[in-house]
């Protein structure tokens, strides 16, 4: 009987010993791993282009001579579809195209088209940032201008300073970090304006002109 529960104990022991052994293997490939997503991060974020963008004085637009205004129209369309915009309100008789707003993507959705530069990225991955798109086709008997205005959007940080306080976070009654209250519209929605995105107009403007005359 002696024997035989020293058999037991052995192949106990050897399996905890195998049982740790792999877990132990285990460990360097996930760290490696998040070591390799942090290393990724930080490069992306540390990059050239990881700087907060002027803010433009003046409108982002061209003259299309060589396009009518319909495939301009539906060239926006298209384009703003592709980048993830839907469009919200389309106005033909006054030129007039705006999206509904759109949450930016995070670092890890490289596969969305709502941000063009690496600052944008990065902002959006620390706080909830929206994108609402407006696209102005007015009808000139010269030629046709395409206007874009991206503007960014976020809702207004809150103090928190009680664990009950947490209960209305996304509610007006809490102050923002100014100690402001901000009295929500049906318009706002409790989003301020953070300025617009000048790399993300020209993008489009530069689409919707190549999408309305082809080469």
């Amino acid at each position: 009987m002696r024997r035989k529960y020293a058999k037991v104990n052995l192949r106990a022991a050897a399996f905890d010993r195998a049982q740790r052994a792999a877990i132990m293997g285990h460990m360097p490939i996930r760290r490696t791993a998040t070591a390799g997503l942090i290393v990724a991060a930080l490069a992306l974020f540390s990059s050239p282009g990881c700087q907060q963008p002027y803010q433009p004085d003046s409108p982002t637009f061209a003259t299309s001579p060589g396009a009518d205004f319909d495939a301009l129209w539906d060239a926006a369309l298209r384009v703003l579809r592709r980048r993830g915009f839907e469009p919200d309100r389309q106005d033909r008789a006054e030129g007039v195209i705006v999206t509904a707003p759109a949450t930016t993507r995070q670092w890890f959705e490289f596969w969305r088209r709502d941000a063009v530069d690496a600052y944008s990225v990065l902002e959006a991955s620390l706080h909830t940032i929206q994108r609402r798109v407006t696209v102005r086709i007015p009808r000139d008997p010269i030629g046709v201008d395409v206007q874009v205005e991206v503007l960014r959007l976020m809702t207004p940080e809150r103090q928190v300073t009680t664990a009950s306080g947490g209960l209305n976070l996304f509610a007006s009654a809490v102050p923002t970090t100014e100690g402001e209250r901000v009295v929500r519209s049906a318009d706002a929605i409790g989003w301020e304006p953070l300025g617009r995105d000048a790399a993300l107009e020209q993008a489009i403007l530069d689409q919707i002109l190549r999408a309305a005359v082809p080469i």
